[in-house]
């Protein structure tokens, strides 16, 4: 737990110092067309999510927005998908003390979760 741990901190650094900015609504993301936009420099994987990341504000702060797929496992079930989703969320929180902003959907036609997650920065 702790190499993940320190590789989100690693993302969230990465991510203040050269990720793009988002400017739309972090309520209402569009999650292909962010990945669709990203690069080398704000592309992550860990536990099975696909991750970008951007520069953002949130509730005029600055913010890094996390925009997050993985796959709908046929064979794992919704247990299986809700248990790597929450394991997921618990490491984010041991390692950020706190998340400003997250939400799930299910998209049916890309067979994906998509999470959405916000984290305000103080430096």
């Amino acid at each position: 737990m702790e190499f993940i741990q320190e590789k989100i901190r690693n993302i969230i650094t990465k991510t203040v110092e050269k990720a793009p900015t988002y400017d739309g609504d972090v309520t209402t993301v569009d999650h292909f067309k962010l990945f669709m936009s990203s690069n080398s420099d704000n592309v992550f994987k860990i536990s099975g999510f696909n991750i970008c990341t951007f520069n953002c504000t949130y509730k005029e702060k600055k913010a890094v927005l996390w925009a997050m797929s993985t796959p709908i496992d046929e064979t794992g079930g919704t247990k299986g998908i809700s248990d790597k989703v929450i394991d997921l969320i618990e490491v984010l929180e041991n390692t950020l003390i706190y998340i400003d902003y997250i939400t799930s959907k299910e998209s049916k036609e890309e067979k994906q979760i998509l999470l959405t997650m916000v984290k305000v920065i103080e430096w």
